[in-house]
């Protein structure tokens, strides 16, 4: 049986190893990609809730004060007349 050349041989060896390297790190790459997709997810919906609940508590504070605008920094609102 031949052998390659040590120069040939660890050209094709180091072109394998770089390969298996970045594939791996393609891999961990897609995972982290995967966890971030889903905690974005959740932040959404959080947010989502968090607006549908600003909203419905509105319309209540609205409805029972006949508010037409609040400040939201003060307090302070106007009556619809």
């Amino acid at each position: 049986m031949e052998k390659l050349q040590k120069e040939e041989f660890n050209k094709i060896k180091n072109a394998i190893q770089l390969e298996n390297e970045l594939s791996s790190r393609l891999g961990s790459v897609e995972y982290k990609l995967n966890e971030l997709k889903n905690t974005k997810k959740e932040l959404l919906k959080a947010i989502t809730k968090i607006l549908d609940n600003r909203k419905g508590y509105l319309a209540e504070l609205r409805k029972k004060y006949n508010i037409e605008t609040l400040n939201i920094d003060t307090g302070e609102f106007t009556v619809t007349k």
